[in-house]
C-alpha cells in the first residue's frame, strides 16, 4: 500500500514540469487578474488622470481642461495642505506607537503567570471567537424595546 502511494506521488511530481499545469493555472487565474486590474489599476490610473485636469463639479467631459501639474503646485503652495499633512503624519505615528505599546504590554501581561491569567486570556480571545451573527443577535436583544 505504501509503495503504491509513493508511486502516485512520484508520478504527480514528474508531471509538474510539463507546462500543462502552468497553462491551466494561467487560464484559471486570468479572470481574477482581469478583475483585480479593473477594480484597482483602472481607478488608480483614472484618479491620477483626473488630478492632471481641471474638472468641473458636474464631471461633464466637455468641461475638462488639461492643466498638468499645476493642481499639485496650487495644493503644495497652500498652508492648509502642509497643516493637513502634518496632522495626518502626527496621527499615524501617535496611533502606531500607542497601539504597539498597548499591544506589547498586553502580550507581556498575558505571558506572565498570576491568579486570573486564564480568565484574562479568555476575555481577550473571546471576541475573536464569537461569530458576527451571534454578536449581532446579542446587540439586537440588548437594544430591543420589549
Amino acid at each position: 500500500m505504501a509503495n503504491h502511494i509513493s508511486k502516485i506521488r512520484v508520478h504527480a511530481l514528474d508531471s509538474l514540469g510539463t507546462g500543462d499545469e502552468e497553462k491551466f493555472a494561467f487560464k484559471f487565474l486570468m479572470p481574477l487578474v482581469c478583475f483585480l486590474l479593473l477594480t484597482t489599476a483602472f481607478p488608480l490610473v483614472f484618479s491620477f488622470w483626473v488630478t492632471l485636469n481641471d474638472v468641473p463639479f458636474s464631471l461633464q467631459a466637455a468641461g475638462w481642461q488639461f492643466v498638468g501639474v499645476s493642481n499639485f503646485q496650487d495644493a503644495l503652495s497652500l498652508g492648509s495642505t502642509w497643516h493637513a499633512l502634518y496632522l495626518s503624519l502626527y496621527y499615524a505615528v501617535t496611533v502606531t506607537v500607542l497601539t504597539l505599546l498597548i499591544s506589547m504590554a498586553g502580550a507581556l501581561l498575558l505571558n506572565e503567570s498570576f491568579a486570573g491569567n486564564r480568565l484574562l486570556l479568555l476575555f481577550s480571545i473571546l471576541p475573536m471567537g464569537l461569530s458576527t451573527y451571534a454578536t449581532a443577535i446579542l446587540w439586537r436583544y440588548i437594544y430591543s424595546e420589549s
